[in-house]
């Protein structure tokens, strides 16, 4: 039996005049002699906000804001406007109020809990989200907030283990479907899935909470001159939720929802452990972000996949390319702080230029990441002091997150399209201004034409793509073809690739933004190698002195006309033995060699142990999971 949204009861008792009364009853004990529900259009309008806000799902939980006219003893009339949220049925409803009470200073005010139904005072917002917040108030806010929850919502005990044995853990089924993509093919990660679930759901949080679990900015609003929290009941658990009970999370996903900066992170850090003296907060927290950004992404193809959504399109790409960029990020910073890596980053001779794709890193868990291989390559060049730089098709913000994280001197962006010293904290973008007046208007066009998404990173050049069954493809190449010829784009070049369609000026190349990068320096003569593994990178072989590539090369023959080494093994397997052979070209080890291995990541900690299965190859990493006591659990759904 299927009923309509008016004809549910708790419709009905959101009806005005079944308001009006309990209203009255929470205003009569503030003080007041009078509250009378009006019809409002400002009303109407936040209601009809909330609505487009919650999507298709906005039934599931019934919302709905009044106005109401209040009056005093001496007369003196007031507006205010309440909301009113379903909050559940009989006990389940009590924690809503029990949470609101722990955390009001943080909450607009609450007026009180009735049939299921929780009222609080809206506060309109001169607009959508927090208005131009002050970055130390956000954090200072943020920290107390989650460390209040930590101590006065605190759990008896972790329910994740009982939850994960009957698979009603969603955050620890995502979390370990994201983490059992390092077997490779999708039956090892089916076969090894429940022991990853296992050794995550082991360790468990020694200080589990009734977490918030929605911390992105919208979910915050200002009065009174602070901010304050809006939903904070019902994400953290529940059946359509991810129930998990680490604050850290809650810390991970406001870094990632605020974008805090690495030292904005810290400060956070610092702030909740102070207040919560959650001591072991840190080392929970690389995974919690990965949590976060999964499901800020996969709520984000949601969007994307639901044709019923489509005017919000464009902002759940957005967030989409922020989740993405967050995991790149925060596993390029993870996997940093495991390599071997100098005091003080400097150019050195000689210098060898990575690409970051396929090269340095590859998708291994639907993001990139490296591997324990590629940890050990970059710490052998840093134990033998050669400097490092990195030539991507990358948008800049990322070649500066991944100079930052792994010690890299430098990098070249989009194709060559800008480079960035580090050392020096300088950049140069190498692109023309007739160039990018041409890529300006062709990114409009694309930005107008539906179905068409982009990386608004992208500065210098333009990454477009389209979204299908939960990944991104590139566009149709007559459309770009065409497009680019009605707006005669003529210094433009059209780059097909496996995931996007990459548009950049014809003036620049990988080539062209290495010896800018090294004139950018002050460093025009260095003894120059090269590793990179696609056509893109052969500009680059062609103006350094040695160059290399894994086995993984997509264009052998042109690269071994340039001299290019091909190495046996392909990947980060590939770059490191193409740096082994750069440092000993009789393959011998010396003393240097022997520090870096230490580097490289052991076992103890799963994450660490699953940069080292990444480097194995499909066959036997579906052999290991076929022989694994847990694997027949894939096939079992307990109830």
């Amino acid at each position: 039996l299927r009923l309509e949204p008016e004809e549910w009861h708790k419709r009905r008792l959101l009806a005005p005049d079944a308001v009006e009364p309990l209203l009255r009853q929470y205003f009569q004990r503030r003080g007041y002699l009078a509250a009378r529900v009006v019809e409002s259009a400002a009303a109407d309008e936040f209601t009809a906000q909330l609505e487009r806000g919650a999507g298709a799902s906005f039934g599931g939980r019934l919302k709905r804001v009044y106005e109401v006219r209040l009056s005093d003893s001496s007369g003196r009339g007031e507006t205010r406007y309440v909301l009113a949220k379903s909050v559940g049925w009989g006990w389940l409803a009590y924690h809503a109020f029990i949470a609101a009470d722990g955390l009001s200073p943080f909450l607009p005010p609450v007026l009180g809990l009735r049939d299921g139904i929780l009222y609080t005072e809206w506060l309109p917002q001169p607009r959508r989200g927090v208005p131009d917040p002050d970055r130390d108030s956000v954090i200072r806010t943020v920290a107390s907030y989650v460390a209040v929850r930590a101590r006065s919502l605190r759990l008896e005990s972790d329910p994740s283990a009982d939850l994960s044995r009957r698979r009603y853990h969603e955050g620890l089924e995502m979390l370990g479907g994201v983490l059992s993509r390092a077997y490779g093919s999708r039956a090892a990660a089916a076969l090894k899935s429940a022991r990853i679930r296992h050794e995550l759901s082991r360790h468990g949080c020694p200080a589990p909470a009734l977490i918030d679990g929605r911390m992105r900015p919208e979910e915050w609003i200002t009065g009174a001159g602070a901010l304050l929290k809006t939903d904070f009941e019902h994400h953290g658990l529940g059946k359509s939720e991810l129930n998990v009970t680490d604050p850290a999370y809650d810390l991970a996903d406001a870094m990632l929802g605020f974008g805090l900066s690495a030292d904005e992170e810290q400060l956070l850090i610092e702030r909740y452990v102070k207040e919560s003296e959650d001591e072991g907060v840190e080392e929970r927290l690389f995974l919690n972000k990965i949590l976060a950004g999964s499901a800020a992404m996969s709520a984000a193809r949601a969007s994307l996949a639901d044709p019923r959504s489509e005017r919000r399109h464009r902002d759940a790409n957005r967030r989409f390319v922020q989740a993405w960029r967050f995991l790149t990020i925060q596993t390029a910073r993870h996997c940093g702080r495991l390599c071997l890596r100098p005091d003080r980053v400097r150019w050195n001779s000689p210098l060898v230029v990575l690409d970051i794709d396929g090269v340095l890193v590859r998708r291994i868990f639907g993001f990139p990441s490296t591997t324990a291989a590629g940890i050990e390559a970059l710490s052998l060049l840093h134990a033998h002091d050669v400097g490092i730089a990195v030539n991507t098709a990358r948008a800049m913000v990322e070649v500066k997150a991944y100079c930052e994280a792994y010690g890299c001197a430098g990098g070249v962006a989009e194709y060559g399209s800008a480079a960035w010293d580090a050392v020096g904290g300088r950049e140069r973008v190498l692109v023309s201004p007739a160039s990018l007046s041409q890529l300006e208007r062709v990114r409009r066009a694309l930005g107008e034409t539906q179905g068409v998404f982009l990386d608004e990173d992208y500065r210098y050049s333009i990454r477009a793509y389209a979204h299908e069954r939960n990944a991104t493809v590139p566009l149709p190449a007559a459309l770009v073809r065409n497009l680019v010829d009605r707006l005669e784009a003529d210094r433009l070049v059209v780059r097909q690739t496996t995931i996007d369609t990459a548009i950049h000026a014809t003036e620049v190349d990988k080539g062209r933004g290495l010896q800018a990068l090294l004139g950018l320096a002050g460093l025009p003569a260095v003894d120059t190698a090269a590793v990179g593994d696609s056509e893109p990178d052969l500009a680059m072989f062609g103006v350094v002195r040695r160059s290399f590539a894994p086995a993984s090369i997509s264009c052998r023959g042109a690269a071994r006309a340039l001299g290019c080494q091909i190495v046996g093994a392909p990947y980060q397997r590939g770059l490191l033995e193409a740096v082994r052979l750069l440092l000993h070209a009789a393959r011998t080890r010396c003393p240097r060699c022997e520090s870096a291995s230490h580097a490289r990541p052991g076992t103890g900690d799963l994450f660490q142990e699953l940069l080292e299965v990444a480097d194995h190859g499909r066959v036997g990493l579906l052999l290991r999971a076929l022989l694994d006591p847990m694997a027949l659990e894939a096939f079992v759904r307990s109830e």
